[in-house]
């Protein structure tokens, strides 16, 4: 066996093999009367090629292999640190079971503190490092931790290792090589008494991207201390003029209202869902609903000293089809975009059975008719070709076939 340079030879009564060591056997052979080695033999150990080979005197050789060194893997992570709570120090002391294969650098570099880093995460746009040497937890505030870990000689991290915090699962867990695991996670806000004054504020910056005017604060806070919800501000801000002059993207109002109400990052998946329901025709109150009863929007209220209340959802948000073909007769007979009483108006006629006029039912026929003789259509002067691609946008969803026009 060969360790750091050093080689001894195995006791075969009281050796065991050990995680990470490199072993080499030498095996002896000896020709049968009346045959030789021949000069230049090849050989196979295992299937592979040996280390070393040795002839002597024809009748006697000598293969030599050497064995990669063991690694065993490690299924599971367990780790075991004090939660947040105001008024105490971060707790940079991992605890691990007894023999864990694995361990947290010991050292103290910087914001470093046994490979670990804490985080002050309660304002999503600006993540503070914090101080290992004088940071205290504080009231209202939100933290996040990352702990890297490093496998013992001989153990390597599997791919998809589990990995518990304190008994659960953490936020994010990365396996970057075969020896060094890196997991992050977010602990839930600490109670703090804020005022429906910062709440204001606080949406203001994280939605607007900018800090409120005296006179805007002021309002929010009337609307709050005149019974409005804290659910609806936050819709009524995505509602403003100044939100839909910024022209953000979908994944952008996601990213935002997950940061706004959950007060945190959302997964690429979740971005992923929220954008296409957004893309479907759903509002951004659609949106914010989704979010208004979650638990950890309730405990953002609590510190605040709000409520969370609900959200009122129009007809637009009743069925993603019938908004769709709405929004179509806006965009391909109008030519512009549908206004929010408009869009609820139509889309409230349709899953209604509402009557026209006429006494009519309004259906998808009647309706599309509306729009493609209202005086604002008619004002298009389209020529024929022009008539035939807005029908087929506007009723198929669709390209004309080609040579229709």
């Amino acid at each position: 066996m060969t360790v750091s340079g050093s080689a001894y030879t195995l006791d075969p009564k009281t050796d065991v093999f050990q995680p990470g060591h490199v072993y080499k056997v030498d095996v002896y052979l000896t020709a049968r009367p009346g045959y030789r080695f021949k000069s230049g033999l090849s050989a196979l150990f295992n299937g592979s090629a040996p280390t070393e080979t040795n002839l002597n005197e024809d009748t006697y050789f000598r293969v030599t292999y050497t064995f990669p060194a063991i690694t065993i893997q490690i299924p599971e992570v367990h780790v075991t640190l004090n939660a947040p709570e105001a008024g105490a120090a971060p707790d940079y002391t991992p605890e691990f079971p007894d023999d864990a294969p694995y361990y947290s650098t010991p050292y103290n570099s910087g914001k470093y503190r046994n490979d670990m880093l804490w985080y002050d995460v309660t304002d999503p746009e600006h993540t503070v490092t914090l101080d290992p040497d004088s940071a205290v937890f504080e009231d209202g505030h939100r933290y996040q931790v990352t702990v890297f870990l490093t496998a013992e000689s001989g153990h390597e991290f599997q791919q998809y290792a589990y990995v518990a915090l304190n008994g659960a699962e953490p936020d994010e867990v990365v396996v970057q090589t075969e020896t060094y695991l890196k997991f992050t996670h977010t602990f839930p806000r600490l109670p703090g008494g804020g005022s429906a004054e910062d709440y204001v504020r606080r949406a203001y910056q994280v939605i607007l991207g900018r800090e409120g005017e005296a006179s805007g604060v002021a309002n929010w806070v009337s609307e709050l201390s005149g019974g409005a919800s804290a659910g609806t501000i936050i819709a009524e801000f995505f509602r403003s003029k100044e939100y839909q002059d910024h022209g953000f993207s979908d994944a952008e109002t996601v990213t935002r209202c997950y940061q706004a109400m959950l007060s945190r990052e959302p997964s690429a998946s979740e971005v992923a869902l929220y954008v296409a329901s957004l893309e479907d025709g759903y509002s951004t109150d659609k949106l914010v609903s989704s979010f208004v009863e979650s638990p950890e929007f309730a405990s953002i209220c609590s510190d605040y000293g709000l409520t969370a209340g609900s959200i009122t959802l129009g007809p637009r948000d009743e069925n993603g089809n019938i908004t769709r073909f709405v929004e179509r007769c806006y965009l391909y007979a109008l030519e512009r975009g549908a206004d929010e009483g408009g869009l609820n108006e139509w889309c409230g006629h349709l899953i209604d059975h509402d009557l026209n006029p006429e006494g009519d039912v309004y259906n998808p026929e009647r309706v599309a008719f509306g729009f493609i003789f209202s005086g604002e259509s008619q004002d298009k002067s389209r020529d024929d070709t022009q008539y035939i691609e807005m029908l087929y946008h506007m009723m198929l969803d669709r390209e004309p076939d080609a040579g229709v026009s």
